[in-house]
């Protein structure tokens, strides 16, 4: 189990390995802000947060990772899209 957003998390998606995890949702503000994080599995969970972004201010409410660009792309709650 991986406390992924100190609110909520809305979305999830799998990347390339099937063992890395991006995660869209709403997190308070302070240390673990981010509204987007990727997450390793194979790692303990109080370790396994590997990147967070915070580019949407409302929250994220989905995410999509593009295989063939290499991308993580975010939509927000107030209609922002984030590429990362």
């Amino acid at each position: 189990v991986f406390q992924c957003h100190t609110k909520r998390a809305h979305d999830v998606c799998f990347l390339e390995s099937g063992n890395v995890i991006a995660t869209a949702g709403l997190s308070k503000k302070g240390q673990s802000a981010a509204n987007v994080a990727v997450w390793d599995t194979l790692i303990p969970p109080s370790k396994g947060r590997i990147a967070g972004f915070g580019g949407h201010p409302k929250g994220a409410t989905t995410i999509l990772y593009s295989e063939t660009q290499w991308l993580l792309i975010s939509g927000g709650k107030s209609g922002e899209v984030c590429l990362w």
